[in-house]
């Protein structure tokens, strides 16, 4: 049985400040990691996953939610032309990914 994908965006303690970016989808993983690598590059790893399927978590500084939600998009539309949606996870405090299968129905 294969794991669920999982991706979100979430404020570490308020809007105005550092937010993380969990994933455990593998191409999301290999686009955070050569972002992170870049030396002027404000995405950190601060965790990293310890088992197969298991998040890698990534942290920046962001001034607003909407620094934060359009940084996001950006990173989702540069790696495939999948349609997704962001979920509210908590009010103005982050997101997580709904993926829309080939099927037509969303696919967390």
């Amino acid at each position: 049985m294969g794991h669920q994908i999982e991706t979100s965006i979430f404020a570490e303690d308020s809007t105005c400040g550092f937010w993380r970016l969990q994933s455990n989808e593998p191409a999301l993983i290999e686009k955070m990691n050569q972002l992170a690598e870049q030396t002027r590059s404000p995405w950190k790893i601060t965790g990293e996953a310890l088992a197969a399927g298991s998040p890698w978590l990534y942290r920046r500084r962001f001034s607003s939610t909407t620094d934060a939600r359009e940084a996001f998009t950006r990173i989702l539309m540069r790696m495939d032309a999948e349609e997704f949606e962001l979920i509210p996870v908590a009010v103005g405090l982050g997101w997580s990914v709904n993926r829309v299968g080939s099927n037509g129905k969303a696919a967390r």
